[in-house]
């Protein structure tokens, strides 16, 4: 018997074997395993929209491993293929988005989001994507709507009350200038001592050496200055760590 496709059943069974097995090789770290896995499939569905993109995220993580930026290309190259394949998928459409997301591709997951809407209406999952990409675009008006429909949509409490409270914080940004100041004030303190805490950490890391050198030598003063190099830089560190805790949490 043979599928829509034009594929018989047990090739399609056999199909979505390989792509289980692809899919478990992969987030064990067999990745090239993985790839010869994912190949086999599609070599018997190669229109399958769901395989190519396992397929895609299968080859973005060994290009990641390899540094490979033809590789890299191939991946997007699939996953564009998924999204052209996926038709009224609106589940594999918002993984898409999701997936653009992460990668920076900003411009397809908002297509891929919106796609996702016109095919199944909101959805949590797609809502918040796009809620995301209208603040990287620095549209507040519009997080604050997409969070506000999240909140409506959300399927758990503890997923409403986020969407609830993003809504709100953004909202307040948008209509309270010296609120946003002050938020703007921490968030660029926060990057301050992000950039002070790999400092004094590779400052810190620095003093190891000259303490060995100053063994090798037998010299106190070098040691005892390689110590007081270290100490001093973990005892600021210790400091920045615990201010960008104190930072960390956004103004009431």
């Amino acid at each position: 018997r043979r599928t829509a496709g034009g594929v018989t059943a047990g090739s399609a069974e056999k199909a979505l074997s390989l792509r289980h097995l692809g899919n478990q090789l992969r987030l064990s770290g067999s990745l090239l395993q993985a790839m010869e896995s994912f190949r086999r499939a599609a070599s018997i569905r190669p229109d399958d929209p769901w395989l190519l993109f396992d397929f895609a995220r299968c080859i973005q993580a060994f290009a990641g491993t390899e540094g490979s930026a033809v590789l890299e290309r191939k991946a997007a190259a699939m996953m564009r293929l998924a999204e052209r394949r996926a038709g009224g998928d609106g589940r594999l459409l918002a993984r898409l988005g999701e997936t653009y997301s992460q990668l920076g591709e900003w411009h397809r997951a908002s297509i891929a989001f919106r796609k996702a809407v016109d095919a199944v209406g909101e959805q949590f999952c797609t809502i918040r994507g796009m809620a995301e990409i209208a603040l990287r675009d620095g549209k507040l008006a519009h997080v604050v709507h997409n969070f506000y429909a999240a909140s409506r949509l959300a399927e758990s409490s503890a997923a409403r009350r986020w969407s609830r409270a993003e809504a709100e914080y953004f909202s307040r940004l948008n209509s309270d200038d010296e609120y946003m100041d002050m938020e703007l004030g921490r968030v660029n303190l926060l990057d301050a001592l992000d950039r002070w805490k790999g400092t004094t950490f590779r400052l810190g890391l620095a003093g190891f050496p000259v303490i060995g050198l100053g063994l090798y030598l037998e010299d106190a003063t070098i040691a005892n200055g390689g110590w007081i190099l270290s100490g001093g830089m973990l005892v600021l560190w210790t400091a920045i760590l615990l201010a960008s805790r104190a930072f960390s949490a956004r103004i009431e």
